[in-house]
């Protein structure tokens, strides 16, 4: 029994050996774990920080792009007010252009209405200047003609009145 005793005492120690080497090389491991744990801990903060930049940087973008789209609708609701503005501007010259060339077209046309009048007035009067200067023509003819015939006739006249 002692034998037994001592053998089973040598496989205790054998299997105490066996489990301490166990355990050291699970104490290894578990540094090892615990090693690369921390680096895991440590990239998991570097990529939470760097997520956490990401996303500020999307919502600074995000803010960004916002104000730029609000300016921008500004700036066309701007450019459309000044383009209705000058349309209507434009409208209201065109509009008062038509209506100065419309008062000078009538102008035009009462200046030419009254100078046709004087023109036809003047032409009456040139008409009527040369039916009397006709007549004082014919008159002059008639007269020379008959004082032709008398003085043409004298010596036969005179021979009547002696």
């Amino acid at each position: 029994m002692a034998k037994e005793l001592e053998t089973q005492v040598a496989l205790l120690e054998k299997e105490i050996t066996s489990t301490r080497e166990v355990f050291s090389k699970l104490d290894s491991a578990i540094e090892k774990i615990s090693d690369v744990s921390n680096c895991i801990n440590k990239m998991l903060a570097v990529h939470e920080q760097k997520i956490a930049q990401t996303e500020q940087d999307t919502e600074d973008l995000f803010h960004l792009v916002e104000k730029r789209r609000l300016e921008l609708n500004e700036d066309m609701k701007e450019l459309h007010s000044r383009i209705t503005t000058g349309q209507r501007e434009a409208q209201k010259e065109a509009h008062a252009q038509v209506d100065k060339i419309m008062n000078a077209i009538g102008d035009l046309k009462v200046h030419i209405e009254q100078k046709d009048l004087k023109q036809d007035e003047a032409r009456w009067k040139l008409e009527q200047k040369m039916a009397d200067l006709e007549k004082r023509q014919w008159f002059i003819l008639g007269a020379a003609s008959i004082l032709g015939v008398l003085f043409g006739n004298m010596d036969f006249l005179m021979s009547l009145m002696s």
